[in-house]
């Protein structure tokens, strides 16, 4: 027998095993961990289909984000075990609820918590789970390989959208509304600018110099487009933003905006005209 031939039955007995184990937890509704390179993933309240997919996701797309983060931070890539807590259909709801809600009143698929150092994750969302655990996979490896470096929310936030996006579909996010009605549009009237967004901080939610959660959201995926417009040709400001501003020890809104500023060869005055004219041409705002 080859090499080969017994580690593809090495492969399709640690499946069968695999499906097994997840399908006899579920039934006894004990929390699971699951392991891979670059995650450990404890899941409460899971059925079996749902430990399925998060072993597969886990083993499939995890370290493509490392992948991705390690180029973008210019760091080797190492094995890691980012921690996630991941709560299935079974959960009780009066648990779950409290995590998730947003200070906005909305209930967020995920959260990523810094200080804890721990992504919480659920399904039943309209959501895909896929695309939550990769998000929140990406905060967590932005983290743990940047040495727990203090980027403001809004580049995060931006970074795990963009790695989201591709890891997924393959493309980058597009700039387009997520929410419709009269509350959008008031949020819309308020014009939405670069230093808005590197201020926003979602736990102490709307202030003077923030719009609501959603259009947040929205300004960020302009943010990052605009960047790559920006960083001409290919994208050269995005995909060196995140080790250069850990380079240049830029941990608050204002250091990042001001190394916006120098990096372009910009005034104040000119990028964020630039912004609005991007923002407006996509549909983010009006």
């Amino acid at each position: 027998m080859s090499a080969e031939t017994r580690t593809a039955l090495w492969r399709c007995a640690r499946g069968a095993l695999e499906r097994a184990l997840c399908s006899t937890f579920a039934a006894f509704g004990r929390p699971v961990i699951l392991r891979s390179t670059y995650a450990e993933v404890v899941a409460q309240g899971c059925t079996g289909a749902e430990l399925l997919e998060l072993r597969h996701v886990a083993h499939r797309d995890f370290p493509r984000v490392a992948r991705v983060v390690c180029a973008l931070l210019r760091c080797k890539l190492q094995p890691t075990r980012a921690k996630m807590l991941c709560y299935g259909s079974r959960a009780a709801p009066d648990r779950v609820k409290p995590v998730f809600r947003l200070p906005n009143g909305d209930e967020a698929a995920g959260i990523w918590s810094a200080h804890a150092r721990l992504a919480v994750v659920r399904f039943g969302q309209a959501v895909p789970i896929r695309r939550v655990l990769v998000h929140e996979c990406a905060h967590a490896l932005i983290h743990h390989f940047a040495g727990g470096f203090d980027y403001p929310f809004a580049i995060l936030e931006g970074y795990a959208m963009l790695i989201e996006s591709m890891v997924v579909t393959g493309r980058p996010p597009e700039p387009t509304s997520r929410r419709t009605g009269p509350a959008h549009a008031r949020a819309q009237g308020r014009c939405m600018t670069v230093q808005g967004l590197l201020r926003f901080d979602w736990l102490e939610g709307p202030s003077a110099t923030s719009v609501d959660y959603d259009a947040f959201l929205e300004g960020v995926v302009c943010f990052m487009g605009f960047l790559g417009e920006l960083g001409n040709p290919h994208g050269r400001l995005v995909k060196t933003m995140l080790y250069e501003l850990q380079e240049a020890r830029a941990d608050t809104w204002d250091k990042v905006y001001e190394w916006l500023l120098r990096v372009t060869s910009l005034s104040a005055s000119a990028l964020e005209g630039k912004f609005l004219t991007y923002v407006t041409r996509n549909r983010g705002y009006t």
